[in-house]
């Protein structure tokens, strides 16, 4: 990994290792429409593959979503890089009694010990602008699904103009604007690996739609308006995501 890029790694980690403590509250109380819907959209796009016997979750950090994904699969794997992160899930897990689901630090982009063509659905919120590399990400997750799994991802919409506010105002966090991915760079992604069965959707604080030109092969849902030259009137989601979902 080039020197930056451990660097990038590092201080990402670090960086989320700090905020485990208030992740929780940030949720509830700073954005829970869009984390409702986030819960809504994730679990609607794993249904093709529930029933499964095995799913990872990539940057599970404190588990908050594990129990609405957790009863489609035999079992779920939670992989997160921060141990602060993972001692809030592990304790979650314990609490809910999610027995099905176990919680272990890991690298999106190496993911040791999990064999090809063994996993039945990936999915991973946030993670993709948290890591040096997305094309490794895309890569692990390739090599793991099994013939018809699924990939879904959530991850910030770099075309939309809030997150460079964001970041001029309050400083960055934990990722850098230049790390967030717009729809054509998800859509290359997938197709780079062969992943291609393809649906992509908006979530921010409303549902939205992209009036851009894209892929045929995306299916669209939601109910706003957003392009990829950004947020447009007459609503703007200042949250907007896009979660993508992609398949063998």
């Amino acid at each position: 990994m080039p020197e930056d890029a451990r660097g990038h790694a590092a201080g990402t980690v670090g960086a989320y290792d700090a905020l485990a403590a208030d992740w929780d509250r940030g949720l509830r109380f700073r954005s829970p429409r869009f984390s409702a819907r986030m819960r809504e959209v994730v679990v609607r796009l794993l249904q093709p593959a529930a029933g499964g016997a095995l799913a990872i979750e990539l940057g599970a950090g404190t588990g908050w979503l594990l129990d609405a994904t957790s009863p489609l699969f035999g079992q779920l794997h939670a992989i997160d890089a921060s141990a602060p992160m993972l001692d809030i899930c592990r304790a979650r897990i314990a609490a809910s009694g999610l027995r099905n689901v176990r919680a272990d630090q890991g690298d999106a982009m190496v993911l040791h010990g999990v064999a090809d063509a063994s996993v039945n659905a990936v999915y991973a919120v946030g993670l993709l602008d948290a890591v040096p590399d997305a094309s490794r990400v895309f890569a692990e997750c390739a090599r793991v699904l099994t013939p018809g799994g699924i990939l879904v991802v959530a991850t910030a919409n770099a075309a939309c103009p809030w997150h460079g506010v964001r970041d001029r105002l309050f400083g960055v966090n934990a990722v850098r604007t230049g790390r967030y991915l717009t729809a054509a760079d998800l859509m290359a992604l997938g197709a780079e690996r062969g992943l291609d069965r393809i649906e992509l959707v908006t979530c921010g604080a409303a549902p939205q739609r992209i009036t851009s030109s894209l892929p045929a092969s995306a299916n669209i849902d939601g109910g706003g308006y957003i392009t990829d030259g950004g947020c447009s009137a007459p609503r703007r989601s200042p949250t907007s995501s896009w979660t993508l979902n992609i398949g063998r």
